[in-house]
């Protein structure tokens, strides 16, 4: 019935473009879930010493185990805020219990702006935010989002484009050493690396494989990142005779 709905609406809109977006924009829309959701987080006790942490995009859930992780090894209580989009890949199948968080809520893209307004946030020792870029609108996540000022002083950003710091005005997380990145390229001395490669898995490989298997997750396109260094190291490693890798 939803997806009828959906296709009904788009087969009125004559461009292209815009059919997809209005199909994107209604096929993330889940209302029962994010009323549902939102009365839930409104009623919790927020214990001291938790961490929230939000993945506003409809992707990138393939880290939120890493995230976790590290925050548990570090003392903190635990609450995940993402969209259904993330969670229906289930990207916290093979987490410890030990690691879980204490509590998961989920949003549609189009309800960030709001979650982002609620004095409840407040009551969290710090906001862990997993990307600083939303794909949903193509901008700023502090901009789209509406993040009030109150609440950024209180966040951590996790920068996935060093560029972004400039672009989105980020240099007072620089500045207080709140803004992590996967690689520091820059040896910025105030930039915090985290490196999200916790992935875990219930049981242990039976047998050892032949071939090492390397994996790439994300679009290889050279307008996001840098292919080159990945093809480069490829062609080093078939130039020094090494081929047991996929």
């Amino acid at each position: 019935m939803r997806k009828r709905i959906r296709e009904t609406i788009c087969a009125l809109v004559p461009n292209k473009n815009a059919k997809s977006k209005v199909r994107h924009y209604i096929g993330a829309l889940h209302l029962y879930s994010d009323i549902k959701n939102a009365l839930s987080f409104q009623r919790i006790n927020i214990n001291p010493n938790t961490i929230m942490v939000i993945e506003p995009n409809e992707c990138h859930g393939e880290c939120l185990c890493s995230y976790l992780k590290y925050f548990k090894d570090l003392g903190f209580n635990t609450h995940l805020i993402t969209t259904p989009s993330v969670m229906k890949l289930k990207p916290l199948f093979e987490l410890p219990k030990k690691y879980f968080p204490e509590k998961i809520f989920q949003f549609s893209p189009q309800q960030f702006p709001f979650i982002f307004n609620l004095k409840k946030l407040e009551d969290y020792s710090h906001i862990f935010l997993c990307s600083t870029h939303n794909y949903f609108y193509d901008k700023s996540n502090i901009e789209a989002l509406n993040i009030p000022l109150n609440l950024q002083q209180n966040m951590i950003l996790m920068e996935h484009d060093l560029r972004h710091i400039k672009k989105y005005k980020e240099d007072s997380f620089v500045q207080n050493k709140k803004l992590f990145v996967i690689t520091n390229f820059e040896n910025d001395k105030n930039i915090k690396t985290l490196s999200p490669h916790f992935f875990p898995y219930e049981n242990e490989p039976k047998k050892k494989e032949a071939f090492t298997k390397f994996i790439t997750i994300g679009a290889l396109d050279l307008r996001r990142r840098n292919i080159s260094i990945l093809f480069d190291a490829v062609e080093n490693l078939a130039k020094d005779d090494v081929k047991n890798f996929k």
